[in-house]
């Protein structure tokens, strides 16, 4: 290996071009023994007053060549001696100055003192300093959540302007809460989980239990955009309707309130509990929110749970009330020999008769089977038949076709359609 000698370079200064004294040489020397050898090949060699003129007042300091150099390029010797004493290297030093100067147009080294003391650097001073001019405060906050000062980034500013204080803000954000409103599409914007005025601690808890229902709260959400009409919010911008108007009807704030209540105003949370939410039935809050969306009244809502403790599909069920069902009606038809079934498959057939026009086709007198009969009432009603004139027809074993070409023959009733017929007369073709 070569090693670099000062029989090598020149033995004038670098600056005045002056030829260099036993004394320079020797200064020079120290201060090469401590660089590397490639910082040696740009090695440039100074005269003392050079030097002194480049480095004022730093060669009292004793220290190491290379240390004043690093220095010497951003401070005065005094204040360089202020900042290495307390513990500082130069380029953070530098930039406790910078920050200190923006923050309050002075550099207070106690104040960069004490922040070091507590833990803190100059590149997370200036995150944490909006929130305290004190760093034991700071401290003490994260003490409290247990985590160190390296460990944790500042929560967000915005926290404080809407109105938490810093160790609220901390575990705000430790729960990956944001304040970025204009991401208020967001399930972590606060201020979608605000409106239920919940404190802290509630807060959290909430999202969590959210956040552990997450595929419950999708599954509503996306019945809420099939029944709707014009439902458009997303989760996040729908939540605070939801919040808001729990809190203004006074129920718990809970996940499962949430989900219950899914898709409700004020005045549609309170008919649900008016209609029986808090009923000891199987699908209570979802159940009662259901009757509300479809316009079920409160005197018609044991009749649906009628109806789907009976088996029926809730869907089936609504329609069926909407149209007139009544427990009344079910008796009705068991006394003349008809089960729920039966009543629910003409109901389908002949949509969209109400019940009770519905009933009178089951219980006209046809003088035989009543089931033979339920398989052709939607025919005979179909070609305009009334239930009575349609059983006159049906217990003198005429089909609906041919009691339908009969009349349009002029043949009003089966008996004269029975007589023409005898005579060898044909009906003409129904229409």
């Amino acid at each position: 290996m070569n090693f670099i000698t000062f029989s090598d370079m020149s033995k004038s200064c670098a600056y005045c071009d002056k030829a260099l004294s036993v004394t320079d040489i020797d200064l020079m020397a120290s201060w090469l023994l401590e660089l590397t050898l490639y910082e040696a090949q740009y090695f440039e060699m100074l005269c003392r007053k050079c030097f002194d003129r480049e480095y004022p007042d730093y060669r009292k300091t004793k220290w190491p060549l290379k240390e004043i150099k690093e220095w010497g390029r951003l401070f005065d010797a005094s204040d360089a001696i202020i900042w290495k004493n307390a513990g500082f290297d130069a380029g953070h030093a530098r930039h406790w100055c910078e920050l200190l100067l923006e923050d309050d147009g002075l550099v207070d080294i106690e104040v960069a003192k004490e922040w070091k003391q507590v833990g803190f650097t100059s590149e997370n001073y200036q995150d944490w300093s909006g929130w305290s001019k004190n760093p034991k405060e700071i401290k003490t906050n994260l003490e409290l959540i247990g985590e160190p000062i390296d460990n944790i980034s500042a929560p967000e500013l915005s926290f404080r302007d809407l109105g938490f204080n810093l160790s609220e803000a901390i575990r705000l954000s430790e729960a990956n809460f944001e304040t970025d409103f204009a991401g208020s599409e967001s399930e972590d914007c606060i201020d979608n989980w605000m409106a239920g005025g919940l404190n802290v601690d509630e807060l959290i808890a909430l999202k969590l239990q959210v956040a552990e229902m997450n595929n419950v709260f999708e599954e509503k959400h996306r019945k809420c955009r099939e029944q709707i009409k014009d439902w458009k919010p997303s989760f996040a911008t729908h939540l605070p309707n939801v919040l808001k108007a729990l809190c203004e009807v006074g129920l718990p704030i809970t996940a499962d309130n949430l989900i219950g209540y899914w898709g409700l105003s004020k005045a549609q949370i309170l008919k649900a509990i008016d209609m029986g939410a808090d009923v000891d039935f199987a699908r209570d809050i979802n159940f009662a929110s259901n009757l509300v969306r479809n316009g079920i009244s409160a005197s018609k809502v044991k009749v649906v749970e009628y109806l789907v403790s009976n088996g029926v599909e809730e869907e089936t069920a609504l329609e069926l009330t909407k149209r007139g069902f009544s427990i009344g009606t079910i008796e009705k038809i068991e006394k003349n020999g008809y089960f729920l079934a039966a009543l629910i498959d003409a109901t389908q057939k002949l949509k969209p008769l109400k019940v009770d026009a519905v009933v009178d086709w089951l219980l006209v007198d046809i003088g035989s089977s009543k089931y033979a009969w339920l398989n052709r009432i939607a025919e005979w009603h179909n070609l305009g038949f009334t239930p009575e004139n349609a059983a006159e027809w049906y217990r003198e074993e005429f089909s609906a076709k041919d009691a339908k070409a009969w009349v349009n023959s002029g043949a009003k009733t089966p008996a004269i359609a029975n007589r023409r017929k005898a005579a060898g007369i044909s009906p003409k073709t129904a229409s």
